[in-house]
């Protein structure tokens, strides 16, 4: 299959492959919109406001469908933590380096920002909950300082326990979700995909630990990957961070895929010292007790990507969990998981028995045609 349009409101053509290059056509610019976000304002005016969680609030419930809302985020730094749960939106800042939301909240105290008492969840700075939404052109970040608290020994009374800090979180009720020329920052679990399908594109995203995971169904495609530095200090060659951590569930076919994407990693950041991914079982309740979920057998591809050196030699990494007696003595591992390559290149990029290479390369016509359908056509 071959993706001949993305979606209206972006006006442009593409050609799709997992394993070639995309053709993009000219833009159309955007010079209407149906509300304006400008951080300057003191006050709300007529389809001009001061917040995003305001503009959003303001569209209408019951609106005719025909094309998305379109929202204009005007340059500015916005602290503010936005919930989006309405469908068909269309939120364009005027830049990345120009039109950021930020937000500091952690897991420690976040409990109270979700529905079902997650605070991993509840941390997110931007959380989507609905279907076709579009962000472009802009930065979400979780500023919460991870550093300084990830540099206090563990017995230090200031030391925070739970210190995930979520910048943008899909919730459950989201698919059909695009991410174009947008910067996801922050440190641990970054990205939390917990929906169906998203597609990131031109994209910058950092953390350290797990900093893009969940079950939901994602392709980053020609973007950069950022691996960030930790609080504390290692010793050589102890592991400090993981790029994914998927939960997958063994019926959904695919979950994290990146293409084309360059994995790189601030200064500091030692050789050999973050993975690909480990696996992430979800401590989960069921009619028997609560234990790590069997289940989330957790899938990550990545096709034809850069790899810096920061990458261990054997790619991927093992992760525990919750065994059925409560105590944390389950190991999961690679070998267990649906962790492929194809086409890696760069210094991380290595030859190792635990790194698999996905072996029917026609399977990614497959997946494509999986992830596309019902969208694009």
């Amino acid at each position: 299959m071959v993706v001949s349009r993305i979606l209206a409101v972006l006006g442009i053509a593409i050609g799709f492959s997992l394993l070639g290059c995309n053709s993009v056509g000219p833009k159309q610019e955007i010079t209407e919109y149906d509300a304006i976000v400008d951080s300057a304002l003191a006050a709300h005016e007529a389809n001009v406001f001061p917040s995003l969680q305001a503009a959003i609030d303001s569209v209408p419930e019951n609106r005719e469908i025909t094309e998305p809302y379109r929202i204009l985020l005007k340059a500015g730094v916005y602290h503010e933590r936005v919930v989006i749960q309405k469908a068909n939106l269309l939120i364009e800042g005027e830049g990345a380096d120009a039109s950021r939301i930020e937000y500091d909240l952690y897991a420690g105290i976040a409990r109270k920002y979700h529905r079902k008492n997650w605070g991993t969840a509840g941390s997110a700075t931007v959380t989507i909950n609905a279907e076709n939404v579009t962000l472009k052109n802009l930065t979400i970040e979780n500023t919460f300082d991870y550093l300084a608290n990830d540099a206090l020994p563990k017995g230090d009374a200031k030391r925070v326990r739970h210190s995930q800090g979520v910048a943008l979180h899909l919730d459950e009720g989201t698919d059909k979700i695009l991410l174009e020329g947008v910067t996801l920052a922050g440190y641990q679990d970054t990205l939390f995909a917990n929906g169906k399908r998203a597609w990131i594109r031109n994209a910058t995203i950092s953390g350290n630990v797990d900093f893009i995971f969940g079950p939901g169904q994602v392709l980053i495609e020609d973007s950069t990957i950022i691996s960030r530095k930790r609080g504390k200090s290692f010793k050589p060659g102890q592991i400090q961070g993981h790029i994914t951590a998927p939960s997958t569930n063994i019926d959904t076919p695919f979950g994290l895929i990146f293409k084309n994407c360059k994995l790189q990693r601030e200064d500091g950041v030692a050789d050999q010292s973050h993975s690909l991914g480990r696996p992430w079982h979800p401590t989960t309740t069921f009619p028997d007790g609560r234990y790590a979920d069997p289940d989330a057998i957790g899938y990550a591809l990545y096709v034809n990507c850069y790899m810096d050196a920061h990458i261990i030699e054997y790619g991927w990494e093992s992760m525990g969990g919750t065994a059925r007696d409560g105590t944390k003595s389950m190991v999961f591992t690679p070998a267990d998981s649906r962790f492929y390559e194809l086409s890696s290149r760069g210094p991380g990029a290595k030859k190792h028995d635990v790194r698999k290479a996905l072996e029917d390369p026609g399977m990614l016509t497959e997946l494509e045609n999986a992830f596309f359908s019902g969208w694009i056509n």
